[in-house]
Order: structure tokens, then C-alpha cells, then sequence
């Protein structure tokens, strides 16, 4: 993405290439949390072919995106790592929603 690449250059961003690394443990178990209800959405809706768990799965995954967001700018702000991820979750739920709605409707 362009906008991604002009931030990095603008505030110079260098985000680590390794392994994610969790702010804290609330962070931690907050997304693992997160992720094991929309695993348990995604299941539900597989099995029971109802629309309604499907979209419960949809919103779990843009909450957890935003935790991720919301940690690093808590716990990074200097880093500016954080406006990346905002960036990225934002465009993920439009896709997400966008063709949840484009394919339910």
C-alpha cells in the first residue's frame, strides 16, 4: 500500500521483522482470548449454517485488531508502530464487512 509506505518513510518506521512480541500478559491472553472466540464463532457458523455466527466471527476479528492497535499505542507510542497496525485493521474490516455483505445480501 502507498499510504503505508509514505508513513514509514514519514515517521520512520521500522517495524521488527521477527516474531510478534506482546506489550503484556493482559495483552497476550486478551488477543488469545479473542482469537479462540472467533475460531468458536467460525465453527459454530460452519456447522450450524446460520449467518448470524458468521458475522459474530467477523466483529471478534475487527475487536481483536483494534485491541492490537489500542496495546501498542498504550504501550509504544514513541515507536509509531502503532499507526501502521491502526491503518492495517481498518482496511482489514472493510474487506472483511465488505464482502460479508457483498455475499450474504
Amino acid at each position: 500500500m502507498a499510504l503505508i509506505k509514505f508513513l514509514k518513510k514519514k515517521y520512520s518506521i521500522v517495524p521488527d521483522p521477527g516474531e510478534y512480541i506482546h506489550m503484556n500478559d493482559t495483552h497476550k491472553w486478551g488477543e488469545r482470548g479473542l482469537i479462540q472466540c472467533a475460531i468458536i464463532f467460525l465453527i459454530i457458523s460452519f456447522f450450524s449454517h446460520r449467518i448470524l455466527f458468521l458475522y459474530f466471527f467477523v466483529i471478534t476479528l475487527c475487536i481483536g485488531l483494534g485491541f492490537r492497535t489500542f496495546m501498542e499505542y498504550k504501550y509504544e507510542r514513541e515507536q509509531c508502530v502503532y499507526i501502521i497496525t491502526f491503518i492495517e485493521t481498518i482496511s482489514v474490516c472493510i474487506m472483511i464487512i465488505g464482502a460479508s455483505i457483498l455475499y450474504y445480501v
